[in-house]
C-alpha cells in the first residue's frame, strides 16, 4: 500500500470518478481518496462523486495492489489534468 498527497487541478465529477474506477479495474488495484472528512473508493463510483472535490482541494490517494505504480500514474493524470 502506498499513499500520496495531491492537489486536485479540476473538479472531480462523474466522468473523472468513472475513469478512476476504470483504472482500478484495469490494474487490479484498490484506489482510495480522502480529503478532510470526505472519502471515496474505487469500489463505489458514487463515493468518489459524492466527495464533490473542487479545484485546489488537497487529498490523499492510497493505492493497494501489485500494479500500484501504474494505477498511481494513471489516476494522478486524471486528478492533475486541467480543464479548459
Amino acid at each position: 500500500m502506498v499513499s500520496f498527497l495531491l492537489v486536485a487541478k479540476n473538479t472531480i465529477g462523474f466522468r473523472e470518478s468513472a475513469k478512476i474506477v476504470e483504472i482500478a479495474q484495469q490494474t487490479g488495484c484498490k484506489i482510495r481518496l480522502a480529503a478532510g472528512k470526505k472519502s471515496g473508493s474505487s469500489e463505489s463510483i458514487l463515493s468518489i462523486v459524492g466527495m464533490m472535490l473542487a479545484p485546489g482541494t488537497s487529498l490523499v490517494m492510497t493505492i493497494e495492489g501489485d500494479r500500484a505504480r501504474d494505477a498511481f500514474h494513471a489516476a494522478r493524470d486524471i486528478l492533475m489534468e486541467t480543464q479548459e
